[in-house]
């Protein structure tokens, strides 16, 4: 009986046998995976469970790196900003040297009523017959530097010749514009601002020489930006930062550097040059927003913290380097407040500049 078993087994398996030469090759009629576990044997697909676990590891991956990404890409923003501000500081630098070591104009008509060096009130200053609002600004002024051979001899404010420089990227997410940064209205000055509250020698009827900068007079900085706006930043120069204080001519001792520093001395001391400058304007609350179109005060040329999740604002001095105020908000984007002290590291002394010669300087 087992002799038998044996023999058709034999015989059978001689069906599947094929012989080359002298070499007897054998056809299993089973496959390998008929002699492996059910567990380990190849499958067409993946099951339904299989495919949610892999898309929800997925899902978990993208919302890790998402965020990692979004700050990587502010982080290139951020030092985009500060290379910008850098090289506008540069040129500032560069067109004072070039003018006697003077300064360009933060805003002023191409043609006023009286030349400005005559003028003794801001009517003086203002636009003259058939000037047709054309105007010069520190922004064309640099422009004009930084891109040598490349514009029209006749430019003045032409959007369309203004240097790429001048736009700050981080404020390009909010809108975009031409002009991102302001600059510091007691170093390029704006006569007919500062005709509005005095008479010379207080007010300022030239931009500063470089001799009476400081090491850490600030430039220009970071300020909000909003659509329908000429140049898309409200004035041009730092114009609502501190109260006003900085264009109100009336009142030298607010606005310029003395070793003495007298408001610091008069309680309660939130004036002295070492303490962060004002952003509000009576009446008109500050946000660190760059506000809709309608909304003009106190966004003028105001700091506007932009940068690291809108904390920092870049700004550049006068030795040449930039660096962040940093600042802290409320919820509604309102400046954090200890007891009167705003919190952030804008000081006063950061926006003034050395007692320019004539100026009569009254300590309070």
């Amino acid at each position: 009986m087992i002799h038998a078993q044996r023999d058709r087994a034999y015989a059978g398996s001689n069906l599947n046998r094929t012989t080359t030469g002298d070499v007897a090759k054998f056809k299993s009629p089973f496959t390998l995976d008929e002699f492996l576990p059910v567990s380990q044997r190849k499958r067409a697909a993946f099951t339904l469970v299989e495919l949610l676990v892999v898309i929800g590891i997925i899902a978990v991956l993208i919302s890790v790196l998402l965020p990692v990404l979004s700050k990587v890409q502010g982080r290139g923003r951020d030092l985009k900003c500060q290379s910008n501000i850098r090289q506008l500081c540069v040129a500032l630098r560069g067109y004072a040297e070039e003018n006697k070591g003077t300064f360009p104009y933060g805003f002023t008509w191409n043609f006023t009523n009286k030349p400005l060096n005559q003028a003794t009130t801001a009517a003086d200053a203002d636009e003259g017959p058939g000037n047709n609002g054309n105007f010069i600004s520190w922004a064309s002024a640099v422009s004009k530097w930084m891109m040598k051979g490349k514009m029209s001899s006749k430019f003045e404010n032409d959007d369309t010749q203004f240097s790429p420089a001048l736009q700050c990227p981080e404020a390009s997410m909010s809108y975009p514009h031409i002009v991102g940064y302001v600059v510091n209205t007691l170093v390029c000055v704006a006569p007919s601002y500062e005709l509005d509250s005095a008479a010379p020698p207080n007010a300022l009827r030239r931009p500063a020489q470089t001799s009476n900068l400081l090491k850490d007079t600030a430039l220009l900085w970071d300020t909000s930006v909003t659509s329908g706006l000429e140049n898309n930043v409200g004035g041009l120069i730092g114009f609502d930062i501190d109260e006003e204080k900085f264009v109100d001519s009336a009142h030298p001792s607010h606005r310029f550097y003395s070793l003495n520093d007298p408001y610091g001395k008069l309680p309660p001391g939130n004036y002295g040059q070492n303490k962060p400058v004002k952003l509000d304007i009576p009446g008109y609350p500050y946000k660190n927003i760059d506000p809709p179109e309608s909304v003009r005060w106190p966004y003028q040329g105001n700091v506007r913290f932009r940068h690291q999740s809108n904390t920092a604002c870049n700004a550049g001095f006068a030795d040449g380097h930039v660096e962040a105020w940093v600042g802290k908000f409320n919820p509604d984007k309102t400046v954090m407040v200890s007891g009167i002290i705003p919190q952030h590291t804008a000081l006063r002394r950061y926006f003034m500049t050395k007692i320019p010669s004539g100026v009569v300087y009254t300590i309070p």
